[in-house]
C-alpha cells in the first residue's frame, strides 16, 4: 500500500505517541512515561502556527513530523512544550524519582523551578517574560522540532516523504529559512539532514543549529 501523509489530529495521537516509543525507547521522554509524549505533541495541536503530521501504511503511523513558526525572538519551542506538558513531566518523575539524576532532566531544573513557583504561587511573573512586540530585524523561519521514521520502515523513502511535506508546509508559512537542533554525536541524522541542504550554523552545547534556505 502507498504511505499516506496526513495532518494529525487529536484522534490519531495515541499511534504517533506508539511510532515515538519505536523510534527514540531510550529517550527521556519514552521514560517520562506515554501521558507526557502524548501531551508534548498536543502542544503542536494547539496553535495555528505550530503543526504536526504523519505518514501512514496500511493504517499503521510509520513516520511524523512536527514544527513551529516562531512569533518573536525568544519564542522557542523546548521551553513552550515543557510548560505545556509540565504536569505530566511531574508525575513521571514521581512514577519514576531516579530521573531526578538524569542529566536531561537536570538541565530542565531551572524550567522545573520557575513552573514550580508560578503554580505554587500564583505568581505568573515567576516565568520569563518576553516582549511581545516583534523586533524590527525578526526574521521569520520555520522550525522542525520533532521527526521520526519507525525503525521497521528505515531505508524505504518514509524519512524524504516527510522532508518534502515539511518543505510543502515552509512554503504555506511563507517562510524563507528553517532551522533545527540535533546532538552532535547523532552523525546518521546530520547526515542525512545534509542531503536535503541543511548546514550546520551554529554549536550550542553539545549540539548543532542546522539550517535551510528556501530562497
Amino acid at each position: 500500500m502507498e504511505p499516506i501523509i496526513t495532518e494529525t489530529n487529536s484522534q490519531q495521537l495515541n499511534a504517533v505517541v506508539d511510532c515515538y516509543i519505536n523510534c527514540f525507547p531510550n529517550s527521556l521522554t519514552v521514560k517520562l512515561g506515554k501521558p507526557y509524549i502524548k501531551k508534548t505533541l498536543q502542544w503542536f495541536l494547539a496553535n495555528d502556527k505550530r503543526f504536526l503530521f504523519h505518514i501512514e501504511i496500511d493504517n499503521k503511523v510509520v513516520g511524523y513530523c512536527g514544527g513551529f513558526v516562531p512569533q518573536r525572538i525568544g519564542d522557542g519551542s523546548a521551553s513552550g512544550m515543557f510548560q505545556f506538558a509540565f504536569n505530566e513531566a511531574v508525575k513521571g518523575i514521581i512514577k519514576k524519582p531516579w530521573l531526578v539524576f538524569n542529566e536531561e532532566v537536570r538541565r530542565m531544573y531551572p524550567f522545573l523551578w520557575r513552573n514550580i513557583k508560578r503554580k505554587v504561587f500564583r505568581n505568573t511573573n515567576a516565568t520569563t517574560v518576553i516582549n511581545k512586540t516583534t523586533p524590527i530585524h525578526f526574521q521569520p523561519n520555520i522550525g522542525l522540532v520533532v521527526i521520526g521514521v519507525h525503525t521497521a520502515y528505515r531505508g524505504k523513502k518514509i524519512f524524504e516523504l516527510l522532508m518534502q511535506h515539511f518543505d510543502t508546509k515552509a512554503v504555506q508559512y511563507a517562510c524563507n529559512a528553517a532551522k533545527l537542533s540535533v546532538k552532535q554525536n547523532n552523525a546518521r541524522a546530520i547526515n542525512a539532514y545534509k542531503k536535503f541542504n541543511w548546514y550546520i550554523v551554529e554549536e550550542l552545547g553539545n549540539t548543532y543549529v542546522m539550517q535551510k534556505n528556501y530562497l
